[in-house]
């Protein structure tokens, strides 16, 4: 009995401290209009806030998933936060449900304060690359507490 009360105490201290092991990660969807209506395009921004090892990572929630789904990532914009920034040579990957980095590894050695973009690069080209489904976005080398905001831009393409 004291040894399975041993690991239930152990599992209720190390269950949380995995979970907060991955950083922050905060998602916001919007769709872009302009005077004429609807453009047809949209911006997914997501927050990374790393955690003590300089990782952070989620998935996209179910909400953002759906409302993603059947649009195409046409570029990427990286933008560290406040004055803190990303240690430099930080990566981020965005893998699919088939775990593919939906960037062909463009967000990879980002530098430290300075805005930079890209485009999808699937196999030997740059292009858009189609969303199917839930995206795991994942940043390591930032540093401790530090935070960046990855922004892709989608469109619906016809």
């Amino acid at each position: 009995m004291k040894k399975y009360l041993s690991t239930l105490v152990i599992l209720a201290v190390l269950i949380p401290c995995l979970l907060l092991a991955t950083g922050t990660v905060t998602q916001t969807y919007t769709n872009i209009y302009s005077s004429e209506g609807s453009t047809n395009l949209a911006k997914l921004s997501v927050v990374l806030t790393s955690n003590a090892s300089g990782t952070a990572s989620g998935a996209t929630s179910t909400t953002i998933t759906d409302q993603i789904a059947g649009k195409y990532i046409v570029r990427a914009v990286t933008k560290p936060d406040g004055t803190d920034y990303p240690d430099a040579n930080y990566d981020i990957t965005i893998l699919d449900e088939n775990n593919v980095d939906v960037m062909g590894s463009v967000l990879l050695n980002r530098a430290s304060g300075a805005t930079e973009q890209a485009t999808p690069y699937i196999g030997a080209l740059y292009g858009p690359c189609p969303i199917t489904g839930a995206l795991t976005i994942t940043s390591i080398d930032m540093g401790s507490g530090k935070t960046t905001t990855l922004i892709l831009e989608l469109s619906r393409q016809r």
